[in-house]
């Protein structure tokens, strides 16, 4: 039962304008990275590591990763789906998980693609394999977390886009980038810890890429717990 959640949660997700609208917000960091190659002034590096530290992390993956998580509990919230499935023998912990993974498959559609594109554009062509790896696995990771989160978040509140594009905005671009010491409570700021390790000069944590690892890991248990803990409610709200 819970395979067939899933398949059919990335199924939906992958309907419609959504598709589009993530596809585009996947887009930003590849047609930023085109606009610095034909500017020439930046270094490839330096520019590279911009775009993962300030943009990909902190901004695209979150806003992604935050829309179809929303999405994949919103909708069966708002036909009703999701109290059916509650009311079936499936342990809560398994629905809760087929609709974090269904979410973060459908993130990874794009954002992996996205991440790929912009390394070969802004480092023009010249990929080192850490280089890619890294920041892929961070981006990856970060994407698990703010799902796990934000399908927890979508079984609070039917605005969960709205908190969330509130948390990426106020939160992840501006406090959690900028200042020190605060990173430290911001979950893309472990994702740039971890995509560090393969693009030098990224601006995050003190910590390393295995610490990232760990609290992204550890965000994305805690989100899939708290969202277990929420389907167990006889009524959502």
């Amino acid at each position: 039962m819970s395979a067939v959640v899933f398949r059919l949660g990335v199924r939906s997700l992958m309907r419609g304008r959504r598709p589009l609208v993530v596809a585009g917000l996947a887009l930003i960091p590849v047609v930023a990275a085109i606009g610095q190659r034909i500017g020439g002034d930046v270094d490839p590096a330096d520019a590279y590591a911009g775009l993962l530290g300030d943009l990909l992390i902190p901004t695209v993956t979150a806003f992604v990763a935050v829309i179809l998580a929303a999405s994949a509990i919103g909708e069966d919230r708002e036909d009703g789906t999701i109290l059916q499935l509650v009311a079936t023998t499936v342990p809560r912990s398994r629905l809760a998980l087929a609709k974090i993974l269904a979410s973060w498959t459908a993130a990874l559609a794009v954002l992996v693609p996205a991440t790929v594109v912009t390394a070969a554009v802004a480092l023009g062509g010249d990929v080192r394999p850490g280089a890619l790896v890294w920041p892929l696995v961070a981006v990856a990771l970060t994407a698990l977390a703010y799902a796990s989160v934000f399908a927890w978040v979508a079984l609070r509140t039917r605005r969960a886009i709205l908190v969330g594009a509130v948390y990426v905005l106020l939160w992840e671009g501006t406090l959690g980038t900028f200042a020190d010491g605060i990173d430290r409570l911001s979950v893309a700021a472990y994702g740039r810890a971890v995509a560090e390790r393969g693009a030098a000069g990224i601006d995050g944590p003190p910590v390393s890429a295995t610490v990232g690892v760990l609290v992204l890991l550890g965000v994305a248990g805690a989100g899939w717990g708290l969202a277990t803990r929420a389907l167990g409610r006889a009524e959502l709200p």
